[in-house]
């Protein structure tokens, strides 16, 4: 099944941090949204496997981070 992979970035409200995170969209209709919440010393890089499976069975999937310095450090090769 074919998807659609996005990156997202946009301010919070307290208008100093940034919202960072990734969405994983089926091509067909979505049976449910699923939202991954990385542990302290995890990050979301770890997740875009099974964010990819999860939007190839038809559930959208978004992992995000709340960061001031975000960095491309979490993410894999292959998705830089």
């Amino acid at each position: 099944m074919n998807i659609t992979v996005r990156q997202i970035e946009f301010r919070s409200t307290n208008g100093t941090d940034t919202i960072f995170g990734w969405i994983y969209i089926p091509a067909g209709p979505v049976r449910a949204a699923v939202q991954i919440s990385h542990g302290m010393v995890e990050h979301m890089g770890r997740y875009h496997e099974f964010m990819r499976w999860l939007a190839q069975q038809g559930y959208a999937a978004c992992a995000s981070l709340i960061s001031r310095r975000w960095n491309n450090n979490v993410l894999p090769k292959t998705y830089k």
